[in-house]
């Protein structure tokens, strides 16, 4: 062992609080047996600003907390700010300022009802179909430039198979209620009533005469039918089955753009209610196939959002500037990656029909008011608060006004925040010696893929190691910072105001700038005070914010587990403290890196780019453990307290479960490479992994989560150590106990060698 890891690992020791592992047997619950006296502590309860409470959620009130010192800190100083810091103070004290007019009952609707006379004034006529579409276009640019929402946008992301390049993309988006689900399963018959009873509650607030006749029904049936022809979030993950690469001409070429085939599916069951029969052809049928007159209409909305983003002369400045090879023709400098040409086949027939106008309007004027909820008046945050997080999470309480402040810096200028984060809360250390751990499992896998004995062929284990040899690792912070000189806030700003700066700042930085330009590979996705971790695959990288790094998913020292660590006699404390950091942050590093083998990260190469490099009798072995995951998956239930049964869809959690179980092997195989077999060590680790998902959530949030979330609950993540061999060992898990699984039951994939 280096010495200095030792030396590091026993600095700056802190003790935690150590919680008890439960009396049940391992052997009949492993989660339970872990986590069970802290879920069944009646002293632990779920603070009411939270759905949930556990490690990770702990972790991010700490670090909001943290957040929040620095921010007074800044406050203080009444004098020499720099720009970026005082824009941290506009908008702190701009967002506190809110709360403190609420109190005193000042607040007002001035801000959306200007808005909504935007609407109103590019929407006038109906009726006359030249006007309608012209304006509809028109009001649909503005959506895009300040982020009010749409039933479609564009954006801009990595080319899918030359992920090196940015391009122009054009999505499906809009949807109100956590999924498609909550629209047309009967299971959430009760949500559906509280949006409409959230809708009355809209009129009643901002003013009927503000708004379309029949609200309610207009914008609930427009909603609707947007999500009868949205795909599920299962479906929604076969991304690779429903991209079509065309330029902006070829939109307009409905019939070739592709959709994933399983949505068909969708159809058939769609329920069309009376006021909506006249779109049964839209909602119903598998095969149907726009108008011409849709198609006429959708050519006239999108060519006008394209005139007023200016999105020609951007994307042909750009490509000029960027590529030596000049300016190309219209299908390289246009390039535009379409999402599921079946909703947009069908979402101009619904918006354009004479009948749904006036649904259509109401909708976006739900949107408008949506958008500015957060800055008008008290009654209508709280509205929407008790729809979204009260109703839908089971969030009882709104979070405190800083931690609400706290939360719209990061939103907004999240790493101006995490540059000041990071200097006070990240030492240099942590990130040398999270670099070693990397190391360790890139070294883990990379001798598992290259044993001649692995289950993958021989041509398909090059292509992953070329991959593996080829991930990039982003560790605590960016190495290059956002700029934000372009946005320019101003003392006595409103909240409203500052939204709409921002969105304008990030619409021409983020979206604008950025298209058909080379990737920018110093970007990353998450803030340094995010708890969190995630793996791109079209970046091909992983990355580990800042704020992860603590107690239980890092430790310094033994004296900060959060479990009691019996160092047994003849064991090194280093390799004890090895055993915890691995089956925590070294689990969830595997994690990030198996996910560029799950179901869909192994669809891209080395280079981050979609294609097929596996053969045939690969992808078959890997179906059979997808199977198994899937059969593993569907005996998850959770029985909700008015009896209603919620089971998790497998194929939505299918990279995260497989990722845990990568994360798993691969770790505790760079345990046993470091220090050897040992069963002490052994449980230690499994006990750390369990310990990270240790939580408490309230019905509707894990009701919410089942439906909408590609991650697993806890308990199920915790038990998934039930896959891994050395589990069984350490143990001594006979064939008669619960966590007990046929070793050809297995998922297993990785670690192996």
């Amino acid at each position: 062992r280096v010495e200095k890891e030792r030396s590091f690992f026993w600095s700056k020791p802190q003790s935690y609080h150590k919680i008890k592992m439960s009396p049940s047997c391992p052997r009949t619950n492993f989660y339970d047996h872990c986590n069970g006296e802290w879920i069944n502590d009646p002293s632990i309860v779920i603070p009411d600003e939270y759905p949930r409470w556990g490690s990770f959620v702990v972790l991010a009130d700490e670090s909001l907390k943290n957040q929040i010192a620095i921010l007074n800190q800044l406050l203080e100083k009444k004098q020499g700010l720099s720009d970026d810091q005082n824009k941290l103070a506009l908008i702190w004290k701009a967002s506190q300022k809110r709360f403190e007019d609420w109190k005193s009952g000042i607040g007002g609707y001035d801000d959306i009802k200007a808005e909504l006379g935007k609407l109103k004034t590019e929407l006038s006529s109906v009726d006359d179909d030249e006007k309608y579409l012209n304006g509809l276009g028109g009001y649909l640019a503005r959506c895009q430039e300040y982020g009010i929402g749409a039933p479609f946008s564009f954006g801009q992301m990595p080319n899918l198979v030359d992920s090196e390049n940015l391009v122009l993309s054009f999505s499906p988006s809009g949807l109100s209620l956590p999924s498609r689900d909550y629209y047309v399963e009967d299971k959430f018959e009760e949500k559906r009533g509280m949006f409409k009873e959230h809708l009355d509650n809209i009129v009643k607030l901002v003013g009927a005469d503000n708004l379309q006749d029949d609200f309610t029904n207009r914008v609930f049936r427009m909603e609707m039918k947007l999500a009868q022809i949205s795909m599920s979030p299962g479906q929604g993950r076969n991304y690779d089955q429903y991209y079509t690469i065309t330029d902006l001409a070829g939109l307009y070429d409905t019939d070739k753009l592709k959709h994933f085939s399983g949505k068909d599916e969708n159809y058939p069951a769609n329920k069309v209610a009376g006021d909506a029969s006249e779109d049964t052809d839209v909602l119903t049928d598998p095969a149907f196939k726009p108008s011409t007159g849709a198609l006429d209409a959708m050519k006239k909305i999108v060519d006008t959002m394209v005139e007023r983003l200016q999105l020609k002369q951007v994307l042909t400045k750009n490509y000029s500037k960027h590529y030596s090879a000049g300016p190309g023709g219209d299908a390289e400098v246009f390039k535009t990656l379409a999402f599921d040409g079946d909703y947009f086949r069908r979402v101009f027939e619904l918006i354009t029909r004479k009948a749904n106008r006036r649904d259509f309007i109401a909708y976006l004027q739900y949107k408008i008011i949506k958008t500015g909820s957060g800055f008008c008046t008290k009654a209508l945050n709280e509205e929407f608060f008790d729809l979204y997080s009260r109703k839908f999470s089971g969030q009882k309480e709104q979070k405190t006004n800083e931690k609400r402040s706290v939360a719209l810096i990061n939103e907004w200028v999240g790493e101006l925040l995490g540059k000041i984060y990071v200097a006070k809360h990240f030492p240099p250390e942590d990130k040398e010696y999270m670099k070693t751990m990397v190391d360790m499992i890139i070294k883990s896998l990379h001798s598992d893929l290259e044993h001649p004995g692995h289950w993958l062929t021989e041509k398909t284990r090059e292509s992953a190691l070329k991959k593996l040899n080829s991930f990039t690792v982003k560790i605590g912070y960016p190495d290059k910072w956002t700029n934000y000189d372009k946005l320019l806030l101003s003392e006595g700003d409103s909240l409203f105001t500052m939204q709409k700066k921002v969105n304008a700042f990030e619409h021409e930085t983020e979206f604008l700038e950025r298209l058909n330009s080379p990737k920018d590979k110093t970007k990353w996705e998450m803030t340094p005070q995010t708890v969190n971790a995630y793996f791109h695959p079209l970046h091909n990288e992983i990355v580990f914010p800042a704020a992860i790094l603590q107690p239980p998913f890092f430790h310094r020292s033994l004296d900060q587990a959060q479990f009691d660590v019996a160092v047994a006699e003849g064991l090194n404390p280093d390799d004890v403290l090895l055993a915890l950091n691995l089956g925590a942050c070294g689990a969830v590093i595997s994690h990030e890196i198996s996910h560029g083998y799950d179901d869909q990260g192994r669809k891209f190469d080395h280079q981050g780019n979609m294609n097929d490099w596996w053969t045939e009798e690969d992808a078959a072995a890997f179906a059979k453990q997808e199977a198994l995951m899937i059969k593993q998956a569907e005996t998850y239930e959770y029985k909700d307290s008015s009896g209603k049964i919620h089971k998790m869809n497998g194929k939505l959690c299918m990279g995260e479960n497989l990722a845990d179980i990568g994360g798993l092997a691969l770790a505790v195989k760079a345990l046993v490479t470091k220090v050897g077999k040992n069963t002490e060590l052994f449980k230690v680790f499994f006990k750390a992994w369990n310990v990270i998902y240790r939580s408490k959530e309230t019905e509707d949030f894990a009701v919410n989560a089942l439906t909408t979330d590609p991650h697993a609950p806890p308990s199920f993540r915790g038990n998934l150590v039930k896959n891994v061999d050395h589990f069984h060992s350490a143990f001594d898990v006979k064939e008669q106990d619960p966590m007990f699984i046929p070793k050809d039951q297995r998922v297993q994939m990785w670690g192996l060698n």
